[in-house]
């Protein structure tokens, strides 16, 4: 089947990162119109999780949802076409039992896939527009984080990289933390380089000590600040903080959007809104029949309380 334009695809939806994530079982649903017009383009990957049919997220993605090709319209016209692109997506999946997937920030198919009765739940990142000088930026963060990051800069030095080696050493040195898939975090991480959607910077301190480093991807409208480790053992203040600034100026020098790519702790998500910018919100289908939603509870209610026992 053939692919839209990779440039223009966002990279989660381009068809190596498809092909290395999921070891290509992933799947595209395309919706035409009579004239053959793409209208959307829909990639897919549907896991069996506990004798499940799930749809989800292939690790390492962070969104997926249609990708929509619209003529131009007058506002009801638009979303009734949405509605109908939505409906026909759907019909058309094959048998499952549940889905769980984020849609990109302000998808314009968040309300129709509403209307079809599926469970839209709310995440949130922060981003920073293209049209926002870096000096103002710096200007709306907190004091705090200023002050932070310019003690970070008088301690550390950032290298921008395309080795995963550097990173890889700091997320095993925290092994309890770690949920790497290693050899594909390789496999991404090389492609990406090769294709320039890809690069790594690393903190080191004045005697070569790797304090911090991050991964970025990014595709045609943004930059996500994507994978993060540091060495919890080595208190250099701020050296995160400088990571995220330094990724903002790369973002700024391609001429992208910087995403910081969500959060997994209430800490996470106050440092980042310390960078001055209001949540976005990124909309998250969460929706199945009964035996999914008994698996959801059991996964997100009973494990933890299971893993905490033996831990001890």
């Amino acid at each position: 089947m053939p692919f839209p334009s990779e440039d223009n695809l966002p990279i989660f939806h381009q068809k190596w990162w498809l092909s290395i994530s999921t070891n290509n079982h992933f799947h595209i649903k395309e919706v035409k119109d009579s004239r053959g017009n793409l209208l959307a383009y829909f990639p897919y990957y549907i896991k069996k999780t506990y004798g499940l049919s799930v749809l989800r997220m292939p690790k390492y993605t962070r969104f997926l949802g249609p990708v929509l090709y619209l003529p131009p319209s007058k506002p009801f016209r638009k979303e009734q076409r949405i509605r109908h692109i939505v409906e026909k997506i759907l019909s058309d999946l094959p048998r499952h039992d549940g889905m769980r997937f984020y849609l990109p920030p302000d998808h314009p198919g968040t309300f129709a896939f509403s209307l079809c009765g599926l469970k839209i739940e709310h995440d949130y990142t922060f981003q920073i527009p293209v049209s926002l000088p870096l000096e103002n930026v710096w200007d709306e963060c907190d004091h705090k984080t200023r002050n932070l990051i310019r003690t970070a800069q008088k301690r550390v030095t950032v290298e921008r990289s395309s080795s995963l080696d550097e990173f890889i050493q700091l997320s095993k040195k925290e092994r309890s933390r770690n949920t790497h898939n290693f050899p594909l975090l390789k496999r991404l991480v090389t492609e990406g380089v090769k294709r320039e959607q890809i690069r790594l910077l690393h903190a080191y301190t004045e005697d070569r000590m790797l304090v911090a480093s991050c991964i970025l991807i990014w595709d045609k409208t943004t930059l996500y600040y994507w994978q993060a480790a540091r060495d919890h053992h080595v208190n250099v203040a701020g050296s995160n903080m400088l990571l995220i600034w330094e990724a903002m100026k790369l973002a700024k020098e391609l001429g992208l959007i910087f995403d910081f790519d969500g959060y997994s702790t209430p800490a996470t998500a106050k440092m980042q809104a310390s960078f001055g910018q209001l949540p976005t919100i990124r909309p998250y289908i969460n929706h199945g029949n009964i035996a999914y939603r008994l698996e959801r509870f059991a996964h997100e209610t009973l494990r933890p309380k299971i893993a905490a026992l033996f831990n001890r």
